[in-house]
């Protein structure tokens, strides 16, 4: 058991000194690496150094001859010209004296760079790898020398720990051998002190032996934590610093004489400034104009005076008035002196004005846009001398006061191509997929944008590309110099975005938003409540709310420096997500901020419109509606003002509030509220738009009654119209909460603007009445060659009323496809495919709709309603037999079974022959 512990025991001393020597050779081999390491980066960083001084001195040298090239330039054009002393004059030649000091400061800096600089570092680079090589030699050879030591430590340790057992054992023995002699004196006594002394010295032999070992290894001890504290404690930081010598010296001395030649070109450019500064300062108006005309004398001289010439002899030099002429002379004399009083009096306003006038044109030409920063040296106090920089506070201030001076004056609180983009979206592509996340052709958003700025709105009078109107309204967004959203509340609007709960993250958001000026609030109220009404489409329009966020996100909100476009996009997206989601939430209503809002029911094509009236109620009702249209009619053909009389208000069909007063007219953009005048809610380009006249329904009528002369046409327009204007009357008031003085012309622009709409409708719609239908159908079921079924429906349209021009939807099992019309007139046809899995055999209903009854549908299917109480225009039937798989055996096969016979036979009877 004693000998089991002992060789245990050895065994961890082992293991601990072989565990701490690998630990070592581990470190020493890292340290190796780090000087290599070292080596690498002292390298790089020289090289680097090198490359920019050398890359700064082009750029010096460039810059120099750019100046130098300025400067002469433009003395080559005063030498050709006379000298001039006036105080102008000499800040320009003093400029011109300190850009030449500038381009020679600049070109010695030059030189420094590019030649004496880079030489330094070159040696340098060189000699500090040399000493790194030597260096890392003589720390492989110290290491060696270490590890040596540690070898000898550990072999002295094993002679050490072997004859220390061997010491132990044969003490042992003796003490064994006197235990047995003490026990038997009396028989073999010799025997037994023979083999005492026998064991004794060998006990001796064996100590002698472990001491000289232990000698040893506490030799080797020493000898290697010796050498262990002086590697750490003093050659590693020698040789570091043998690859280290000259290195910073060189670096510093480099840098020393760059930051020298740098202050003798700041020295010199501050002495410059300074003595344009003392020029500058004796810059003053009255000098040089008694300098002109000193210089121009003969210019600006006074002629001599008109002597009197008399004629034969006349000698009377003077006025005379005899007592015939006294009365005239008296009375022209009153007179003149009247007019030479009110010339006075117009010459002394005419004077006060022309001083407001210096003094506006004065305080223009100091504005507050150029604030001088410290106004001493950089020498004396480190501060920039004569810094300009624009005062960003202030003028973002003034631009939101002017805002709102605007507004106040226009009346105008939903911009023009805000307005009438959404109203034409609105009108045309709730369904249109992709919008605004298509591009529209760039051509016609310049031309769109251009007719904007001229104050027009193309939008009215023809049609566009949807894409394209779309691609103006994101445009008009993007291109405002201070986006929809502050940009000091970005941060604060990100990080309430990221609150989890809805409802207080909409609350914080309307708190931040609040703060807002309230024309922005409306602008953004109206524009989020359309994106909203956008993504309800977004079965048909692919437009949710995340894609609207990806496509407005990066116009209406940006950070603070132009790089945060990219790093907040996400969160940025993330918010304006929210906002349209919760944006009945987050803003407020009509009744706490006076405004217009978004209405989703612009004509009575919308699916988002409620019903008309019942068909009980139109001949009870009618009557006293068209009356009330031909009164409207009559009092408009009777009293027809002219445009230049009268400038009515352009209508706004989706606005809850119109302003009854005339839009002011603005002229180019200008800095002020005046009639250069510009709104920063408008694209900053061009005059603001000009009201047009809406045409009364007394001429629309007259052009109906020229263009037709069917009465039926004309009652049924009459009729229609009048149960659109009451049924669109009836939402409006339902909806709006206005003062009881604006509804009544309210109510006349709606009906206005529906009896235009209708009057659009009725001459360019066509409906279809009993149609007759002649179809074919074809459909694919081979499952070899294709992995799906294609349905094909082709007909023949004929109408009891002669329409030609009928637009046809289908409906298969609840999916809508649109309907392809023929080149040839009534010629329809729809395809669709299907998975041969799920195109099952059997007989296929296709539904075909009119745009009313395909209305009726989608809405249906919004409002989670019955769509089969919606009854199609007409249905086809399909036959389908079915996917065909092909034959049960595959002709390939049997003819490769074939092959293997035949080549068996041929193969047998070879093998007979030739036996």
């Amino acid at each position: 058991m004693t000998s089991h512990v002992k060789l245990w025991k050895d065994r961890v001393g082992l293991v601990d000194y072989d565990t701490q020597i690998k630990e070592v050779r581990c470190q020493l081999a890292d340290q190796l690496k780090v000087l290599d390491l070292q080596l690498e980066q002292k390298s790089q960083q020289l090289q680097d150094l090198t490359d920019y001084l050398r890359r700064r001195g082009e750029i010096e040298n460039e810059y120099a001859r750019s100046l130098d090239k300025l400067a002469e330039r433009f003395t080559s054009r005063i030498k050709r010209k006379e000298p001039s002393s006036h105080s102008v004059a000499k800040v320009w030649l003093a400029l011109l004296s300190q850009t030449r000091q500038e381009s020679r400061d600049h070109n010695g800096l030059s030189e420094s760079c590019s030649n004496f600089l880079i030489q330094p570092l070159t040696h340098c680079l060189e000699y500090t790898q040399r000493l790194a090589k030597k260096s890392k030699d003589i720390c492989s050879q110290l290491q060696d020398g270490l590890l040596k030591v540690t070898t000898e430590l550990q072999t002295a340790w094993r002679t050490y720990y072997q004859y220390h057992s061997d010491y132990v054992c044969a003490e042992g023995k003796l003490k064994e051998a006197e235990k047995q002699e003490e026990k038997q004196k009396q028989s073999a006594a010799k025997k037994l002190e023979r083999l005492i002394e026998k064991r004794q010295g060998k006990v001796q032999e064996i100590n002698l032996k472990c001491i000289k070992a232990r000698n040893d290894y506490l030799i080797n001890l020493g000898a290697a934590n010796a050498s262990m504290n002086k590697y750490y404690f003093q050659d590693i930081s020698t040789l570091i610093d043998c690859a280290d010598v000259g290195y910073h010296q060189t670096l510093s001395r480099v840098m020393q004489a760059y930051l020298s030649r740098r202050w003798r070109t700041q020295k010199n450019l501050s002495t410059g400034l300074q003595q344009l500064q003392g020029v500058v300062s004796g810059l003053e108006q009255s000098q040089d104009r008694d300098l002109l005309l000193r210089d121009n004398y003969n210019s600006f001289s006074l002629p001599l005076r008109f002597t009197y010439q008399p004629h034969d002899g006349d000698q009377v030099s003077e006025v005379s008035g005899e007592c015939e002429m006294r009365c005239e002379l008296e009375t022209r004399l009153k007179q003149i002196q009247t007019r030479l009083k009110a010339v006075t009096l117009e010459t002394e306003e005419a004077s006060k004005n022309m001083s407001a006038a210096q003094c506006s044109l004065l305080e223009s030409v100091a504005d507050d846009d150029l604030e001088p920063g410290g106004g001493g040296s950089c020498l004396d106090d480190g501060t920039e001398n004569q810094t300009v920089k624009p005062s960003v506070a202030r003028r973002r201030a003034n631009l939101q006061e002017m805002e709102n001076l605007y507004i106040t004056a226009s009346g105008q609180q939903i911009p023009i191509v805000v307005e009438s983009c959404i109203r034409f979206i609105n009108l045309n592509g709730l369904h249109h997929e992709g919008i605004f996340r298509v591009p529209g052709s760039q051509m016609e958003v310049n031309n769109l944008r251009d007719a904007f700025e001229r104050g027009e709105d193309p939008l009215a009078e023809q049609r566009y590309d949807l894409d394209s109107v779309a691609g103006v309204l994101k445009l008009y967004f993007r291109v405002l110099e201070n986006p929809l959203f502050p940009i000091d509340s970005t941060d604060q609007l990100l990080e309430y975005a990221q609150i989890i709960n809805e409802a207080e993250r909409a609350a914080q958001l309307k708190m931040v938003i609040s703060s807002y000026p309230e024309p922005v609030i409306i602008v953004m109220r109206y524009l989020f409540a359309f994106l909203h009404h956008v993504s309800q489409y977004s079965d048909e329009n692919m437009m949710q709310p995340y894609n609207l966020a990806v496509c407005f996100g990066p116009s209406l909100v940006r950070g603070a420096r132009d790089d945060d476009v990219v790093t907040l996009q996400a969160q940025i997206n993330s918010l304006v997500k929210s906002i349209i989601l919760q944006h009945e939430s987050i803003y407020p209503n009509q009744s706490e901020v006076q405004g217009p809002v978004y209405e989703k029911c612009m004509t009575q094509e919308q699916d988002d419109c409620e019903p008309l009236l019942e068909e009980g109620d139109v001949d009870a009702e009618y009557t006293h509606g068209k009356d009330e249209v031909e009164k409207m009619s009559s009092a408009d053909s009777s009293t027809g003002m002219s445009a230049g009389q009268t400038r009515a208000e352009r209508p706004r069909a989706n606005s809850s509030g119109s302003i009854d007063q005339t839009r002011l007219t603005c002229g180019p953009a200008g800095g002020s509220i005046t009639s250069g005048g510009k709104l920063m809610l408008q694209i900053p380009i061009g005059p603001q738009f000009k009201a047009r006249r809406a045409p009364s329904p007394g001429l629309v009528r007259r052009d109906l009654q020229e263009s037709s002369s069917s009465e039926d046409i004309r009652v049924q327009v009459d009729k229609v119209c009048f149960l659109i204007v009451h049924s669109s009357g009836a939402r409006r008031r339902r909806r709006r909460r206005r003062n009881l003085s604006d509804s009544r012309s309210d109510t006349t622009m709606i009906r206005i603007t529906a009896f235009l709409a209708l009057l659009v409708v009725a001459c360019s719609g066509e409906s279809c009445t009993d149609p007759v239908i002649t179809p074919s159908a074809y459909t694919t079921s081979d499952a070899v060659i294709s992995s799906e079924s294609v349905f094909i429906v082709e007909l023949s349209l004929a109408c009891a009323n002669g329409a030609q021009s009928v637009t046809l939807y289908a409906d298969v099992n609840g999916r809508q496809f649109p309907v392809t019309r023929g080149q040839d007139v009534g010629k329809y046809q729809v395809s669709w495919s299907l998975p041969h899995k799920q195109a099952s055999s059997g007989t296929y209903q296709v539904k075909f709709f009119d745009e009313e009854s395909y209305s009726s549908l989608r809405k249906a299917q919004r409002n989670n309603e019955d769509v089969n109480a919606i009854q199609p225009l007409f249905s086809v039937n399909i036959d389908h037999r079915g996917a065909w798989n092909g034959p049960w055996v595959s002709t390939e096969v049997v003819a490769a079974l074939i092959g293997i016979l035949f080549y068996y036979l041929a193969f047998s009877a070879k093998s007979t022959i030739q036996a």
